[in-house]
């Protein structure tokens, strides 16, 4: 039954956008409220509850959050001034389904749903496309704990059963047959944690993925194409750091220790691949609270192009690449599950990510 209302909560979103695809956008629906420097720190006139990822719009104009308590999909200006959800008849829809994360894939947005439901939505909100990837009641994916669409495929982190055995695993898999999955990597139960943080360690330039692996003794970066290897990405003089100890999370009560623990450990916090380059974000402790840096890798050349330190000191990080800025959302520290603030955003200009290389100060 449950099911069954899924599919017909997302028919009647399909059927009631249909009407939006003939409206144009009003001007007022993608301009923002002013010009932001190189480097913003900018509040948010509504502040969300709890934010695992955003994405900007196609053009940029609007930096699209999802927030996890209230169900929504928060649109804001690059000012900062909400603007409310994305379209009612849509959104209404979307509610019911729980949206938790949004990432872009070309000019559209995917959206991962409630039960391992993905669905695709077009520039003006419309589903395109949708896919159940997890498949509980039978052999096959059981759970997407970490996702990136590379191309016309999705590549995930998940736990998979076969024959009654379960194992985790990087996955491919084209997004309209995800039970003709591959797989890339497997992953010893000890070290699935570090996958289980939402820090995304998944991402993709066009049709090739590239993935994080956080082993006992160094952290890797993979690369892989549609033919399904997974390949280690030699980088010299680059060092990715070493897996941290952290404490064990099974049950929601046990994220507040596990993320205080994560503030005071130094670790990759999660790669984007934007206009052909790999960007790595890093933590580490400092007295003023958290030393952010971002390098940027040129996977083709297999080059470390430099690192650069961000200006903020926030306990944790959401980052939203995009054509005009990057959206660095400033999270305070984990209370408990579902309980973190989140007030202000910092914008870095995408033309200081263009330079050939990045070093010192990202905002000097």
């Amino acid at each position: 039954m449950a099911r069954y209302l899924e599919r017909t909560v997302l028919s009647l979103a399909i059927v009631g956008c249909a009407l939006l695809a003939a409206e144009p956008p009003s001007e007022s629906s993608v301009s923002s409220d002013r010009l932001v420097p190189r480097c913003d720190h900018v509040g948010l006139t509504k502040h969300p509850g709890w934010v695992v990822s955003a994405a900007w719009t196609a053009d940029g104009n609007e930096l699209l959050v999802v927030d996890n308590l209230s169900r929504q999909i928060l649109r804001y200006t690059t000012g900062g001034r909400f603007r409310g959800t994305i379209p009612k008849s849509i959104g209404a829809a979307l509610e019911q389904l729980s949206p938790s994360i949004i990432k872009q894939r070309g000019n559209e947005l995917i959206l991962e749903l409630a039960r391992g439901r993905f669905i695709v939505l077009d520039q003006r909100y419309v589903p395109r496309d949708s896919s159940q990837i997890v498949q509980e009641e039978q052999d096959g994916i059981q759970s997407v704990f970490l996702w990136s669409p590379a191309g016309h495929d999705l590549v995930t982190f998940s736990d998979v059963r076969i024959n009654q055995q379960w194992h985790w695993a990087f996955l491919r898999f084209p997004f309209a047959s995800p039970k003709d999955f591959m797989e890339l990597f497997q992953v010893a139960h000890e070290d699935t944690g570090f996958y289980r943080l939402g820090y995304p360690y998944i991402t993709a330039l066009g049709s090739t993925a590239y993935f994080l692996i956080v082993g006992k003794e160094s952290i890797e970066l993979m690369r892989t194409t549609g033919a399904g290897v997974a390949q280690r990405l030699p980088l010299p003089g680059l060092r990715l750091g070493v897996r941290p100890r952290l404490p064990r999370f099974l049950v929601r009560e046990d994220i507040a220790p596990l993320m205080k623990a994560v503030e005071a450990s130094s670790m990759p916090a999660g790669i984007y691949g934007w206009e052909g380059f790999i960007y790595l974000l890093s933590r580490e402790p400092s007295n003023d609270g958290t030393r952010w840096s971002l390098t940027k890798i040129d996977p083709i050349r297999g080059t470390f192009l430099g690192s650069a330190v961000l200006p903020t000191d926030a306990n944790h990080l959401a980052v939203a690449p995009g054509p005009r800025y990057w959206a660095f959302l400033e999270k305070g520290p984990v209370i408990a599950f579902g309980d973190q603030k989140l007030n202000r955003v910092l914008l870095i200009a995408s033309d200081k990510l263009r330079q050939p290389s990045l070093q010192g100060a990202l905002c000097d």
